[in-house]
């Protein structure tokens, strides 16, 4: 009988034993799900940044052509007025 009892208790797993499988289950779904939302909102953020830079960079060009025009203008101009 004695050995019976032994045999059936330790098949059981002890509560805190499953306390713990469930703590550590919780904790990884909480930690995982924010991870989640962390790189989900910098994804957003690179999204957004490289936008702007990308609308920057237009801008910049679109200067730089304008100042090449505009010193190309200047340079025919005094060529012009030199002859």
């Amino acid at each position: 009988m004695k050995d019976r009892i032994q045999r059936k208790e330790s098949k059981k797993p002890s509560h805190r034993l499953k306390r713990a499988t469930i703590a550590i289950a919780c904790f990884t779904l909480v930690f995982s799900s924010l991870a989640l939302f962390a790189l989900l909102n910098v994804s957003g953020e690179n999204k957004t940044m490289s936008e702007r830079i990308d609308n920057y960079t237009q801008q910049i060009d679109m200067l730089e052509n304008s100042n090449d025009n505009n010193a190309r203008m200047q340079h025919d101009k005094d060529l012009g007025t030199e002859d």
